[in-house]
């Protein structure tokens, strides 16, 4: 028996433990240790608050990076398939939009000279008055994407009322924070991918890990797009070169000739005038094989090609207006020329 007076009084955790204290008035050892007890019970109780805090923030944290993960997949799988700039760039800030819930996305691609990061691909309620007004920032000198074009390193803004780099975006109003990251292509940046968000502190130092990994993937799809481009240029080119240099030897070669049109009457092979009509000339430019009525006879004209270029025709005559020629007729004269 002591002289005092012990209470129990019950006290639930947010994940409902039950923690007891115990009053003791008895000043001696014993309080000391009732009063050592309810300081332990107390700090439990805290304990236990903020690990279910720190495991809902966690929880939390792990499903934001899952989700940015897969729309990193998403994304990526989506640009596999574009080849057109343009498209490519207009398709991935709407993915990236659409799928991490941002207040506005941009893409810009430094011009030639390196004074500019122009916008080239946009998302938000004002990207298309933005895009037809051609906007950009000055490398090196105005808000985030400028900055990041210059140094090649991601840039957060965590509130751009404070921030001393962010350019306030007429366009943008409702813009809270921002990141900016680098587009790069072999060490060298090319662009920069612009979010932005209308809550403060929308950003933090892992977001610039996996937002990275979609930059650089975006940066390598701009990079085989302009690839194809500069490769169908070149083809384009060639193709062109190569048509002309066929046409200047075709026409030495046949004004060599004392005659460059022949016809086999059924009897025999024998010259005759190259006579064709322009309008029919310029009609079988095309490649494509021609119908026409042609000495009062119906006549199928079949071109010759070598690299695109019409060099020759084949002229086929039907005895009669009356007859027409079929489908497989005309397959077998253009396999013939």
């Amino acid at each position: 028996e002591f002289a005092g007076r012990i209470s129990n009084e019950t006290l639930t955790g947010s994940g409902h433990e039950r923690f007891d204290t115990i009053q003791i008035r008895t000043q001696d050892e014993l309080e000391d240790l009732g009063n050592a007890f309810n300081q332990m019970s107390e700090n439990l109780k805290k304990s236990f608050g903020t690990l279910e805090e720190n495991v809902s923030a966690r929880t939390e944290d792990l499903a934001r990076l899952a989700n940015e993960l897969r729309t990193i997949a998403e994304v990526n799988r989506e640009l596999a398939a574009i080849r057109d700039q343009s498209t490519l760039l207009n398709v991935s800030a709407s993915l990236i939009r659409e799928r991490l819930g941002y207040y506005h996305v941009g893409i810009f691609l430094v011009d030639e000279k390196d004074e500019y990061a122009i916008l080239r691909g946009a998302s938000s309620a004002s990207a298309e008055q933005m895009l037809a007004q051609n906007y950009k920032l000055r490398v090196g000198e105005t808000g985030l994407v400028g900055n990041v074009t210059l140094t090649g390193q991601a840039y957060i803004a965590q509130d751009v009322d404070l921030d001393v780099v962010h350019f306030e975006n007429p366009f943008l109003p409702e813009t809270r924070s921002e990141i900016a990251l680098p587009l790069r292509s072999y060490n060298v940046t090319i662009g920069a991918l612009d979010i932005q968000a209308k809550t403060s502190g929308a950003f933090g130092e892992r977001d610039i890990q996996t937002l990275q990994v979609l930059a650089d993937q975006l940066a390598a799809a701009i990079e085989n797009a302009q690839l194809v481009r500069r490769l169908e240029e070149t083809l384009k080119e060639l193709s062109k070169t190569n048509q002309e240099r066929t046409r200047q030897v075709w026409r030495s070669t046949t004004n060599n000739q004392m005659a460059s049109a022949y016809e086999y009457d059924g009897l025999q092979v024998r010259p005759i005038p190259q006579d064709l009509a322009p309008d029919l000339a310029a009609r079988l430019e095309s490649g494509r094989p021609v119908v026409a009525i042609m000495n009062s006879k119906n006549t199928l004209l079949v071109p010759l090609t070598i690299l695109g270029q019409v060099i020759g025709m084949i002229g086929l005559e039907q005895d009669g207006m009356e007859k027409s020629w079929s489908e497989e007729q005309i397959a077998i004269a253009q396999a013939a020329a």
